[in-house]
């Protein structure tokens, strides 16, 4: 089994409840996990609650797009560039 740490950083966007959700399950394993939200103050919440760190992730292993359905395209294009 691979040791978590060792792992890639995993990004996450969009803080509300299933991002930050995810975001706390990943941390729970031992995965370092970076969060970005529309809205600072939502990122910065989640950060609080001990879901990961606000910011880009560098190099990413996974990105998890955790957004309302209307802003998903977007979000999934912006993520991949």
């Amino acid at each position: 089994m691979t040791d978590a740490a060792s792992l890639p950083p995993t990004q996450v966007v969009g803080c509300g409840l299933i991002g930050t959700s995810v975001a706390l399950a990943l941390r729970a394993q031992g995965i370092e996990v970076f969060l970005e939200d529309a809205d600072p103050s939502n990122a910065a919440v989640a950060a609080s609650r001990g879901a990961g760190v606000v910011g880009a992730a560098p190099a990413p292993a996974a990105v998890v797009v955790a957004v309302p359905p209307s802003a998903a395209p977007a979000t999934v294009v912006s993520a991949l560039e």
